[in-house]
């Protein structure tokens, strides 16, 4: 069975918008390791994506929040200017092209954005 965790509702990001998250994974030993992620809205498609660029491993947004280039129709990494594909990752402009961003399973269920398969950390569990 695979673990479902809510991480917001599909309402809390505007459609061709994307939300930053800080949440937290578990790691071998047990401790809490800080885990940034971003998830991209597109009409009823969500996409999730850990907050790191390929190419250095810097975080995408330039601004809180701020992952899609200009035209809203690309992601982009604040530091380097490189382009990837919204349903992908892929980097398709910059110094990273070809290689990919993180993706995470993430599935809508009931209106809401829920990861699949991660092992997270629930807030105040030790």
């Amino acid at each position: 069975m695979t673990t479902a965790y809510v991480i917001c509702r599909l309402e809390d990001i505007p459609s061709r918008q994307a939300r930053g998250f800080l949440l937290a994974r578990r790691g071998g030993a047990g401790e809490e390791i800080p885990w940034p992620v971003f998830i991209v809205r597109w009409g009823r498609h969500v996409f999730a994506y850990e907050n790191k660029c390929p190419h250095q491993g810097t975080r995408l947004d330039w601004e809180k929040d701020q992952f899609m280039d200009g035209a809203g129709e690309r992601l982009i990494c604040g530091k380097h200017g490189a382009l990837f594909e919204l349903d992908t990752g892929r980097c398709i402009v910059g110094p990273c092209a070809g290689a990919a961003l993180i993706s995470i399973p993430v599935s809508v269920e009931d209106a809401d954005i829920c990861f699949l398969g991660v092992d997270l950390m629930e807030p105040g569990e030790d």
